[in-house]
């Protein structure tokens, strides 16, 4: 067991060296077409070293996976992000409601999402990615500007969320305190 221990050690240290180069290729280049590849590089790590059922023993991919989640205690394992590779913890699910007018707060790329499923999943069972919390859109109204297109779609979504029960109307002042329009 302490070989496995160990071989999930050092597939988090692998992982998190290649995020990490990922990261330093992202911060020296702005383009799209850069940022695409690099999510897509990403993605492909986070697809590699997802722990599948062994056989003849599942002993030994759970031991694995156990140990390579365990080496990060505080929820840096870093991933893709719409902002570049982040730690996970800081990093929400994507939202196609809010994409519109959301554009600071880290959110996993549709591609990861899609394509890294698996290691997405084992990361929302161990809670490292979770929703994008009233809070965190809050946040980012009160601190950015939107563009007349970026409100329309913000009052879209809050229309849309006045209609949901067990909505409170205090979270009218909340947003009326924080919606700015350029």
């Amino acid at each position: 067991r302490e070989l496995l221990a160990i071989g999930g050690i050092l597939s988090q240290v692998v992982y998190e060296g290649e995020m990490k180069e990922v990261e330093a290729l992202w911060k020296n280049n702005n383009s799209d077409s850069t940022q695409s590849s690099l999510i897509s590089r990403s993605t492909q790590a986070m697809q590699f070293f997802t722990f599948y059922s062994s056989t003849p023993a599942g002993l030994v991919s759970l031991d694995t996976e156990d140990s390579f989640f365990r080496c990060d205690r505080n929820g840096t394992l870093t991933v893709p992000s719409s902002l570049g590779p982040t730690p996970a913890s800081k990093v929400c699910l994507p939202n196609s409601e809010l994409a519109g007018f959301i554009k600071n707060v880290p959110v996993l790329p549709i591609e990861t999402s899609k394509e890294a499923h698996a290691m997405i999943g084992k990361l929302q069972e161990r809670r490292l990615i979770l929703e994008i919390t009233i809070e965190d859109i809050f946040k980012e109204l009160e601190n950015r500007v939107l563009s007349v297109e970026e409100m329309r779609k913000c009052f879209n979504w809050w229309i849309s969320l006045t209609g949901l029960q067990g909505y409170h109307r205090l979270l009218v002042l909340g947003f009326l305190h924080c919606a700015v329009l350029n």
